[in-house]
C-alpha cells in the first residue's frame, strides 16, 4: 500500500531580488546567434518576463561603445595654447596676418612683404605657423584615435603622437620651402615662387584653424557622433588644397609661365607627395 504525505506547512518566502523594469532591453553590442534572430542563452522565469528581454530582436540600440583614449589635459593644455597663439596673432598681428592672407584673394594683387614685416624670423608668420602645426597634429591624432587608426593613447603616448606628426609637418613645410626657392631661382619666376609660398602659409594657417575647431567640437561637444565631425574638418582641409592648387595656376598664368612647368610641378611637387602619404596610412 502506497502512502502520500503531502506539506501542510506553507512556508511564506519574500522575493529580495529587485524586479526589472519589463520596458528594459538590452544594446546592440549583446551577441545574437547565427540566424540574427535571438540571443544565443534563454532565461524565463516563472512568469515569462524575462523571456522576451534575451529572445526579442527588434530592440532599440544601445549606448556606444567607449572608443579609444586620449590624454585629455594634454589636449587641452594644446588648445589652450592655441587659443593663446590665436589671440595674439589677432591682436597684435592682425595687419601682418591679413597681408598673408591676401595672397588667396583672386581680385587683390598680391604684394610681396619686406623681409622686416613678413620675412622668416618675423614673428607673426611664426606664431601662425606654430598655430597650424599645433592643430593639424592634434587633430590627426585624435581623428586616429576616434576612428580607431592608432588605439588607445593614454598618457604620454598622445604626445609622442602629437610630438611624431608635428615634426612630420616642420619637415614637410621646411622641405616645400626650400623646393619653392630653388625652382624660383632656377626658373627666372622668383616672384611666382615667392608669392605661392605666401599661399601655402594661408592655406596652412586656415587649415589649422578649421581643425582647431573640429578638435575643440570633438573632444567637448555633445555630439554622440565624433566621426561626423572629423570627416567634415577634412573635408574642409581638401577643398582648401584644391584652392591652392586653383590659386597655383592662377599665378602661372598671371605671371606667363608655360603651362608645361605647371603640370611637371604639380604631378611632382604635388600629387606625388599627396600619394605618398596616403600610401604610408594604407588608404588604398
Amino acid at each position: 500500500m502506497q502512502v502520500s504525505v503531502q506539506d501542510t506547512i506553507n512556508i511564506q518566502q519574500v522575493d529580495t531580488l529587485k524586479t526589472i523594469k519589463p520596458d528594459y532591453y538590452l544594446g546592440s553590442y549583446i551577441p545574437v546567434d547565427s540566424s540574427g534572430s535571438s540571443f544565443p542563452d534563454t532565461l524565463i522565469t516563472s512568469d515569462y518576463s524575462f523571456a522576451r528581454i534575451f529572445t526579442e530582436y527588434n530592440r532599440p540600440f544601445g549606448d556606444a561603445m567607449s572608443r579609444g583614449s586620449l590624454n585629455s589635459d594634454f589636449c587641452f593644455a594644446l588648445l589652450s595654447i592655441s587659443l593663446v597663439l590665436l589671440a595674439v596673432l589677432t591682436i597684435l598681428g592682425r595687419k601682418q596676418l591679413f597681408n598673408t592672407l591676401s595672397s588667396l584673394s583672386l581680385k587683390r594683387p598680391y604684394v610681396t612683404p619686406s623681409h622686416g614685416s613678413l620675412g622668416i624670423l618675423s614673428w607673426t608668420p611664426v606664431f601662425a605657423t606654430l598655430f597650424a602645426f599645433l592643430n593639424v597634429s592634434l587633430f590627426i591624432v585624435i581623428a586616429g584615435v576616434t576612428l580607431e587608426l592608432f588605439g588607445d593613447l593614454r598618457g604620454i603616448a598622445t604626445a609622442q603622437y602629437i610630438g611624431i606628426v608635428f615634426a612630420s609637418s616642420v619637415a614637410a613645410l621646411f622641405i616645400r620651402h626650400i623646393i619653392c626657392i630653388f625652382s624660383g631661382s632656377l626658373s627666372g619666376h622668383k616672384n611666382a615662387f615667392s608669392e605661392y609660398r605666401a599661399v601655402i602659409e594661408s592655406m596652412w594657417f586656415l587649415s589649422g584653424f578649421v581643425l582647431f575647431l573640429s578638435s575643440i567640437a570633438v573632444l567637448y561637444s555633445p555630439y554622440n557622433h565624433p566621426e561626423h565631425i572629423i570627416l567634415a574638418g577634412a573635408g574642409a582641409v581638401v577643398l582648401l588644397y584644391f584652392y591652392r592648387i586653383i590659386r597655383l595656376l592662377i599665378i602661372f598664368l598671371k605671371q606667363r609661365i608655360s603651362i608645361l612647368y605647371f603640370i611637371l610641378y604639380l604631378c611632382a611637387l604635388e600629387v606625388l607627395p599627396v600619394l605618398i602619404g596616403l600610401k604610408l596610412l594604407r588608404l588604398f
